[in-house]
Order: C-alpha cells, then sequence, then structure tokens
C-alpha cells in the first residue's frame, strides 16, 4: 500500500503543487530532514527536485529520460503525413493509408511513462512515492 505524502507547510505544498502541474505529474516522498524528494518527466527530460519545508526547490538531477520519446514522435508524424498524403491523392494505394495509421499507433505505444522511467532509474520500492497531479486538466 502506497504511504501518502504530507507536506511539512503550506509552502512546501504549493512548490510540489506547481511542479506537478508543470510536469503534468510527478511522484513525491518525505526524507528524514523534512525536505521532499519530487520525481517527473517533462519534455523527454528526467528531473529530481529537493523542496524544502519553506517552498525553496531545486533540481538535484536532470537527464535525457531516453531515444523513446524523439522515436515516437517522429512516428507519429510521418505516420500522419503518410495517412493523409493517402487520403489526399487518391491514385495512391489504399494500403498505404493502413501503414500511416500502424506507424501512428506504433508510435503512440513507444512513448515512455512517467511511472515506468522513475521505476527503472531509482531502485526505491513504488510503495514510498505517491503520485501527484497526474489527473490535472489544465483548470479547465
Amino acid at each position: 500500500m502506497a504511504r501518502e505524502w504530507r507536506p511539512r507547510s503550506h509552502n512546501q505544498y504549493d512548490a510540489v503543487e506547481r511542479l506537478a502541474v508543470a510536469h503534468k505529474g510527478v511522484f513525491v516522498r518525505d526524507l528524514d530532514d523534512g525536505t521532499a524528494e519530487v520525481l517527473g518527466v517533462h519534455r523527454g527530460v528526467f528531473k529530481r527536485h529537493m523542496v524544502a519545508p519553506d517552498g525553496f526547490s531545486i533540481v538535484v538531477e536532470s537527464q535525457r529520460s531516453n531515444w523513446r520519446r524523439p522515436a515516437a514522435q517522429t512516428l507519429i508524424l510521418a505516420g500522419l503525413a503518410v495517412f493523409l498524403s493517402d487520403a489526399a491523392v487518391s491514385r495512391l494505394p489504399a494500403w498505404l493509408g493502413f501503414i500511416g495509421w500502424a506507424m501512428i499507433l506504433v508510435g503512440v505505444f513507444v512513448l515512455p511513462w512517467v511511472g515506468d522511467q522513475v521505476r527503472r532509474q531509482h531502485a526505491t520500492p513504488p510503495d514510498e512515492w505517491t503520485e501527484l497531479g497526474f489527473d490535472y486538466d489544465g483548470g479547465d
């Protein structure tokens, strides 16, 4: 069962919430000294933040997540181009549209997921982390 993260102050909660919105979801846990460790992926870059009880946050680790995000984006865009060109030009073979759809689907399934990234990069059990902000809808 996952532990519930308990912020030490309103300032710490506000800072972690801002990170959750910016990263479209983060994993957070308490450390013994009162800081919160926050993990997230933003635009293909894995980031680890430390947030003090007074709300001060600092990035302590930042690295490119892996090859999958650029590859997935390329597949999705190329598949979309193939599919739309097949739909626009009637002289092209019909199977070309199916190839476009296949490229789009493969691109979507190749995209990295934040939870997988965190589990791969850290040896700590996922029960120590609290998910925060993955259902944020942008305030609509």
